[in-house]
């Protein structure tokens, strides 16, 4: 069986992570994340409407306390992503023990 860990090393070898800074209060922290951007279309009672749900899936040890980030108050920056400009981390999914998944939003 494969450990956790070796998925998580290769998922952040993988070529598609990029450099993030999470800013919590006064504190930064730097590290990988991948990040996902699905475009989602799709209706209801006859409204169609579309729309993205950005996450990032980060490296555990980016961060000494996961616990501590406040959502929709703590803001992550993507290299490459969103113009340079931050998303708000609007919840935090924690996924074993070596990475946490953030969902994210542009406001």
């Amino acid at each position: 069986m494969t450990d956790l860990i070796d998925i998580s090393d290769a998922l952040f070898d993988s070529g598609l992570e990029k450099d993030a800074v999470i800013t919590h209060g006064a504190a930064s922290y730097s590290g990988k994340c991948i990040f996902r951007n699905p475009y989602q279309r799709s209706g209801l009672m006859g409204v169609d409407y579309e729309g993205s749900s950005p996450i990032a899936i980060c490296e555990f040890s980016m961060i000494d306390d996961w616990d501590a980030l406040v959502n929709g108050t703590d803001t992550i920056i993507i290299d490459g992503e969103n113009g340079g400009a931050a998303f708000k981390i609007r919840e935090k999914k924690p996924n074993g023990p070596s990475y946490t998944i953030l969902e994210l939003s542009y406001d």
